[in-house]
């Protein structure tokens, strides 16, 4: 893949954008097509980022807790257990016209800490059905903020929808669409998590529960 690394000694990030296809289609494990690390950058232009394959803990978007990612348009195409579309610690941005897919276990978005502004909205697909692995569209944890207004996502046969675990972890889904069908729940909420879903829009088929 591609990584943006340290802030040179003008005290400026190294910024890697991508405006193209990045494809990763082999079956190791920890595969990345983009990295930002060590206070970097990294920016995709309405490009596409493809980490396929069967290998565990992957993902197509990767900050550490001092980089950022700024995403402004594109298509991100993860699978496999253990994998994030997007894996975030540090700050991940989003602008207008992104969509997420993952599959097999993935995914879509998952936060540690840090920041998530999706606020433009963003389209997350999880299809999980021919899958024994299970993924979810959004998971976020250690106090992330994650800002996903207006955004549609769609999750078939995942684990859950949406979860929040732990003090300060929040996922904002006012004015979301969110449609899922599993054995799980829509949204879920844990520890300390908070979802909030007002003026939001919930469809829910198979054997499930709402909100926990």
């Amino acid at each position: 893949g591609m990584i943006s690394y340290g802030r040179s000694n003008n005290h400026r990030s190294s910024i890697a954008t991508n405006k193209g296809t990045i494809e990763l289609a082999g079956d190791s494990d920890s595969n990345i097509g983009m990295a930002a690390l060590n206070g970097g950058e990294i920016r995709n232009d309405d490009g596409t980022i493809k980490v396929l394959g069967k290998g565990k803990n992957k993902a197509t978007i990767y900050t550490d807790r001092t980089s950022s990612a700024t995403l402004n348009g594109g298509n991100y195409f993860i699978s496999g257990e253990s994998s994030s579309g997007i894996y975030n610690q540090g700050s991940t941005n989003f602008g207008a016209n992104n969509k997420i897919f993952a599959s097999n276990g993935a995914t879509g978005i998952y936060s540690s800490g840090g920041l998530v502004d999706g606020s433009h909205g963003v389209d997350i697909e999880v299809d999980d059905g021919d899958s024994e692995e299970k993924g979810l569209a959004v998971y976020g944890e250690n106090g992330t903020d994650i800002k996903l207004q207006k955004s549609k996502i769609n999750v078939k046969k995942g684990a859950a929808g949406v979860a929040a675990f732990g003090t300060n972890s929040k996922i904002d889904l006012n004015g979301a669409t969110l449609k899922y069908s599993g054995s799980g729940y829509a949204a879920y909420a844990t520890g300390g998590g908070k979802i909030d879903l007002s003026n939001s829009r919930i469809e829910l088929r198979g054997k499930i529960g709402g909100a926990s």
